[in-house]
């Protein structure tokens, strides 16, 4: 297995969007541009071992996943546990 930067921007893509973020707010999140948030996310620029440490912590998943897409958070489960993370979220803000 390799570092593909397209495969690592559809994770980053994936994660953003199952955490209901838009380009914007997670590129705030992170501290970078908006332009490197799409950049990095179409794969046309490879991301830094910080902001790599950074976006896997906030998304709390593996180094391993986020940059070459095994271990944590390669079964459905994990899916399910960060849409229902949202779902708690969206119902605490009604409260």
């Amino acid at each position: 297995m390799y570092y593909d930067p397209k495969e690592c921007g559809k994770r980053i893509k994936e994660l953003r969007n199952l955490h209901q973020l838009t380009q914007n707010q997670l590129s705030e999140r992170l501290n970078i541009s908006l332009s490197m948030m799409s950049k990095l996310e179409q794969g046309t620029k490879s991301i830094s071992v910080d902001l790599a440490i950074e976006a896997a912590e906030y998304f709390h998943v593996s180094l391993d996943y986020l940059l070459l897409g095994k271990g944590m958070r390669t079964d459905e489960l994990q899916k399910k546990l960060l849409q229902a993370e949202a779902l708690i979220r969206d119902v605490a803000t009604l409260i």
